[in-house]
């Protein structure tokens, strides 16, 4: 079968020698990518590629082509070669993007080898070169490989800064949904760490969406391996029904386990775990499997954790011995594995079964001072990486120094601008406040010539009745007093007695009539005003929409007929200066007037939660004055408490 490809290999290029070398070249490179020949054929492809480009003139071409190259020593596993390809361009005079290209390859290749101090400054570098060429959507990818790089390095608070910087360059980027999942994922991990559970859980479940909708170009198990993230953090807040169901799936998808096994021995692990602690697991014989598919793939961390759980499982059988054995052999792979973070755990959990705990102790002290030596370790390299970039950036500050003052003379403008619109604003608000006062103090005083009318209307009616009242009973009642005499007297002298009981009678009806008349007109009777109540609500309506305040008013059922015009008058003007000083100068935003009436006194309180003021300096004040003034007319008593910062609270009681 060999010898068919190897033919077919040389029918490309014997087909493309005549031809211009590009095309040629481009055919070839589709054979590199042809994973269904050998390793050996596609690399004789891209041996091929590497002679033709070395003769090409074009320098953009030329890099163009490299960077591909490159690519394809990575996809048939030459990744050395992948590495000496990028760091050769990366050093060369080409322009940004393809330095940034170089970069980014970079930073993947010591990000696969784990490496992460390496994988975050060639990513840092890839982000400056796509950032000064605007290609926003290879800037997406450097931000995400440097968000996982700070994530693998413990640093959470910085990978999940660039993890939300990347998902907001995503949405305005095109065909970024790759980014846009690994962003996501790099958040729900972050949350996982962080034991915000709920929120990783919302990032997941994004991620997942993601995958349903089919939006990847190059989906390898990204579905199964968000899945995987979802049964961990179920794991974490120890819903572990929950999180077998989602590990479970993976489990039982055969795909996968051809596939990819080492996700599918990593579910095993979680899934067996949950039966550990729920009591139901009955045998190690699947962490073994597990076991097995991890030290085959040679990934010693998570081979690590399979013996961590197989000890676990044996405990619960307290069968001591190989709980032993499975420690040690826990604790063998993460030597090899340069004592990855769940040693911690791993040493924690064996050191509750030893005998003799002083060598162990020793290890777990080693291991702690280690830890905190690598910590610091890495702290320094970031330092170094942020030193440099700092380097890089300071170069360029002379330049932004021009860009600055523009920047400074434009803020100036806007702010200049912004001041005189608000000086505008303010002149045109005052305008109409002016406009208000005017409008209440016509209102006011149309009000009180309403009343002053109302008045001498009254009194001419009372002249009139106490006149008519006269009449009646000075004429008419007299008259008729006569006359029911008269009657009298003809019935004793022989009228007929029914007759003259009958106009007796009607008489007497007449008469009763007419002094009921009598009465109602002669009674001192004061002008009605029956719209009182409704003038304050309509003041207070109109001073509520000035203001632009919470003002009301609640008064009770007072029957304002019996109440005298002066008063009424007295008590619209009080309320209209409190209203108006209220607007002014209060600066408050809720106003609310009582008015209420006992048995012998009318009862007025005011109360704002404006600035207040001192009563003592301002209680010979011209609007207080004129208060004071009014109340004294109406025989009353009038009480301000107030105090800077605690509003105003006015009582009058008439």
């Amino acid at each position: 079968m060999n010898y068919w490809k190897i033919a077919l290999i040389s029918l490309v290029l014997y087909s493309c020698s005549n031809k211009e070398p590009q095309l040629k070249v481009e055919q070839l490179f589709d054979v590199a990518n042809n994973s269904g020949i050998s390793i050996s054929s596609r690399l004789h492809a891209i041996s091929e590629i590497e002679e033709i480009n070395s003769w090409e003139r074009n320098d953009s071409i030329k890099t163009s082509n490299s960077l591909r190259i490159g690519n394809r020593y990575w996809n048939v596993g030459k990744k050395e070669k992948f590495k000496e390809i990028s760091l050769k361009i990366v050093t060369s005079e080409s322009d940004a993007n393809f330095i940034g290209k170089a970069n980014l390859n970079l930073s993947e290749y010591y990000f696969d080898k784990k490496k992460w101090d390496s994988a975050y400054y060639f990513s840092k570098n890839a982000e400056r070169n796509f950032k000064k060429e605007k290609r926003y959507l290879e800037l997406a990818q450097s931000i995400i490989v440097c968000g996982q790089s700070q994530y693998n390095m413990g640093q959470l608070f910085l990978a999940e800064k660039s993890g939300v910087k990347c998902l907001k360059l995503v949405d305005q980027t095109e065909n970024s949904d790759d980014e846009r999942y690994k962003a996501y994922n790099l958040l729900g991990n972050v949350y996982m760490d962080y034991g915000n559970y709920d929120t990783a859980l919302e990032y997941h479940y994004k991620a997942l969406n993601l995958n349903n909708f089919g939006k990847f170009k190059s989906p390898f198990f990204l579905k199964e391996s968000t899945i995987f993230n979802l049964g961990l953090v179920f794991q974490l807040q120890q819903k572990y029904k929950v999180s077998s169901t989602y590990l479970n799936i993976i489990i039982d998808d055969q795909n996968v386990r051809k596939n990819n096994p080492g996700l599918f021995a990593a579910a095993v692990n979680s899934v067996e775990y949950n039966k550990i602690v729920t009591g139901v697991i009955k045998s190690p014989e699947s962490l073994m499997l597990a076991l097995s598919i991890n030290d085959s793939l040679k990934i010693a961390y998570r081979a690590a954790a399979n013996c961590h759980n197989i000890a676990r499982f044996h405990l619960t059988r307290k069968d001591t011995i190989n709980a032993d054995f499975y420690f040690q052999e826990a604790l063998s792979r993460c030597e090899k594995d340069n004592y990855s973070p769940q040693t911690h755990d791993i040493l924690r959990d064996y050191l509750n079964i030893v005998p003799n705990r002083n060598r162990i102790d020793v290890l777990y002290s080693s291991l702690l001072s280690s830890a905190v030596k690598k910590e610091v370790l890495v702290r320094d390299r970031f330092a170094k990486i942020e030193y440099e970039t700092q380097l890089v950036i300071s170069e360029k500050d002379d330049a932004l120094k021009a860009q600055k003052k523009i920047t400074y003379v434009a803020i100036f403008i806007f702010i200049t601008l912004l001041l005189l619109v608000k000086i505008i604003d303010q002149q045109r608000k005052n305008n109409k406040m002016q406009l208000s006062n005017q409008t209440s103090i016509a209102n006011a005083k149309m009000f009180q010539l309403i009343i002053s009318q109302e008045q001498e209307i009254s009194e001419v009616k009372k002249l009139e009745r106490k006149w008519i009242g006269r009449e009646l009973h000075d004429n008419i009642m007299n008259r008729l007093s006569a006359i029911r005499l008269n009657l009298f007297f003809l019935l004793r002298d022989g009228m007929d007695e029914e007759d003259s009981r009958y106009y007796i009678g009607e008489i007497q009806e007449v008469e009763k009539d007419i002094r009921k008349l009598a009465h109602q007109l002669a009674k001192n009777d004061s002008t009605k005003f029956e719209n009182f109540k409704q003038n304050l609500v309509e003041l207070f309506e109109e001073k509520k929409r000035i203001f632009g305040a919470d003002i009301s008013l609640s008064a009770d059922m007072i029957n304002w007929e019996f109440v005298e015009d002066k008063v009424k008058v007295h008590f619209y003007n009080i309320l209209l200066e409190v209203l108006e000083n209220f607007g002014r100068h209060s600066k408050g935003t809720e106003l609310r007037c009582s008015i209420c009436k006992t048995e012998k006194e009318i009862i007025v309180e005011v109360r704002d939660n404006g600035i207040g003021f001192d009563i003592k300096q301002h209680f010979d004040g011209l609007g207080i004055y004129n208060i004071k003034d009014r109340v004294e007319e109406m025989n009353g008593t009038i009480n301000f408490e107030s105090s800077k910062g605690h509003g105003l609270f006015i009582q009058i009681i008439v």
